[in-house]
């Protein structure tokens, strides 16, 4: 996109005026923010050609209508299609691009230098996992184990591995961990 702020970029909802408030994060970030079907959807990072929602639960269908608003300007509505659950792997470059945000237990990378051992329990960090149980309402952070509603599965190298747990990191409101 272009022009989806007013020059502001933000990568957190740590900062840039962004808030977390009674543990729910904003609708608007550096003077943007966006509805889905006419709801505020909650924004994790903002660019000038590029922001981060979380598409609000509250959402049914199999589409819905997007629309940005950048300094009281509102876009032309885009129309995105919805499915219950697109798993995405977030990258450990946050570019979508290269080795999977994956880590060890202790929270440090599993890279090349740092390779994984057989048997050793990992943690994958996601998106799009789909619905939780308990269900979460839109944006909260989660302040309780909250798993997701249909059971993961995961596979490495082709071989199938045993999944621990599947659900909402404790830390960020739309943030999946697996851990296998």
């Amino acid at each position: 996109g272009t022009n989806l702020t007013t020059g502001a970029t933000c990568l957190s909802t740590q900062g840039c005026n962004a808030t977390v408030q009674g543990g729910k994060v904003s609708g608007s970030m550096t003077g943007t923010s966006a509805t889905v079907n006419g709801l505020a959807a909650p924004i994790f990072y903002t660019t000038p050609t590029q922001i981060g929602i979380q598409i609000p639960y509250e959402v049914t269908g199999s589409s819905a209508a997007v629309v940005v608003t950048a300094g009281g300007q509102a876009s032309s509505q885009e129309t995105v299609t919805l499915e219950p659950a697109v798993p995405g792997i977030f990258s450990l470059t946050g570019d979508g691009r290269g080795a999977g945000a994956i880590t060890h237990l202790n929270g440090s990378p599993v890279t090349a230098q740092n390779p994984a051992a057989r048997g050793e329990t990992l943690v994958l960090y996601a998106t799009g996992l789909g619905a939780t149980s308990p269900a979460i309402a839109t944006g909260v952070l989660p302040t309780a184990l909250t798993q997701t509603a249909t059971p993961a599965t995961l596979t490495v190298g082709g071989s199938s591995a045993e999944v621990l747990f599947s659900g909402l990191s404790g830390c960020c409101a739309g943030l999946n961990q697996v851990n296998f």
